[in-house]
């Protein structure tokens, strides 16, 4: 039995979890000279959200996990209220947890938003809902969406898998 600290070749294998993985993409991200920042206001996410019905319902479902961690407890008479102020959610939060989007940015003239997984079985789900969030992505201004598997077998070339996006992927496979 091969050991790590033995002559004869092991296999080590390291599991990664989500915040490992947006991490890895981040790192990615940031060595791609074409790659460039996009901003958005926190209140013109919310404002985009407010317009739709589903928008509504996607604040609503956000709201609770947001509030604790971006409500500020208020003294009203004796007691201590979590008071919440969208405004004070930045705006990569509720990317996030509003519409499903763990980066945006600038690529080649296009605005691309991705949804980070290490799930393969999560894809699907993260397309559709893609699908069903598209006229809210283009309320604020995204061109192209796709969900990046992060898995042990991939590319390792980031600028070749969104060139992939532009063309009209909708999955990639990104080296671990």
């Amino acid at each position: 039995m091969a050991t790590p600290f033995s002559h004869e070749p092991f296999i080590l294998i390291i599991m990664i979890n989500g915040n490992d993985a947006e991490n890895l993409f981040n790192c990615k991200l940031l060595q791609t000279p074409t790659v460039k920042p996009w901003k958005i206001k926190t209140k013109d996410l919310i404002k985009v959200a407010l317009q739709s019905k589903l928008g509504r319902r996607r604040l609503e479902y956000a709201k609770p996990f947001l509030r604790k961690e971006y409500g500020i407890n208020v003294r009203y008479n004796d007691a201590f209220i979590l008071e919440f102020d969208w405004s004070l959610v930045p705006a990569s939060e509720i990317l996030d947890r509003v519409f499903g989007i763990d980066f945006c940015f600038s690529f080649l003239g296009y605005i691309v938003a991705i949804d980070v997984t290490i799930d393969p079985e999560a894809t699907e789900e993260k397309l559709n809902k893609q699908r069903q969030l598209r006229k809210l992505y283009q309320g604020f201004g995204i061109d192209k969406t796709a969900v990046c598997l992060i898995q042990n077998q991939g590319k390792n070339d980031l600028k070749t898998l969104l060139k992939q996006i532009i063309r009209g992927a909708k999955v990639i496979q990104l080296a671990a």
